[in-house]
């Protein structure tokens, strides 16, 4: 957010990993709100007044988005969860976290987000949802992924 917020000033800003991991944040937010599972297309099933579809407005200057993105942020139990499609529910406290980790004062302040953190709390995730077992479920993934094999074996 820090680039965009510099973004009106005209401020020189340099680009660190740090901001590299919040941009992976906000990516996996995008795929769990406006997709259905992987290797699926966008979802149709998205409200047309989803909060985060503001992020996304070219009408929109760049330090408005960020103030946008830091108040959503700020709530995403209201802003951000509420339209994760169904596939991605139970990945909901997992995002928390990385949300929480990253900007653990407030939206508005630097991100704290490291690697080995981010890396963390997507393997916890990883070994923590199942994946169901029955075909038409919820969550299910492309021939090939061989995940819910793993899952047996451990």
């Amino acid at each position: 957010m820090r680039i965009l917020s510099a973004w009106e000033l005209k401020d020189s800003i340099i680009h660190t990993a740090l901001d590299d991991l919040e941009s992976f944040l906000y990516i996996i937010l995008y795929i769990c709100t406006f997709t259905n599972g992987p290797n699926l297309i966008l979802s149709k099933e998205v409200p047309a007044l989803t909060p985060m579809r503001s992020w996304f407005n070219n009408t929109t200057n760049p330090s408005s988005i960020g103030f946008l993105k830091a108040g959503h942020m700020l709530r995403p139990d209201l802003s951000i969860f509420p339209y994760f499609t169904g596939y991605w529910e139970d990945l909901k406290p997992f995002a928390l976290r990385l949300i929480e980790t990253c900007f653990p004062d407030n939206p508005g302040q630097p991100n704290h987000l490291t690697h080995d953190e981010m890396v963390s709390i997507l393997q916890e995730a990883m070994e923590a949802v199942e994946e169901p077992q029955k075909t038409g479920s919820k969550r299910s993934h492309p021939p090939g992924d061989d995940r819910q094999s793993k899952k047996g074996k451990q």
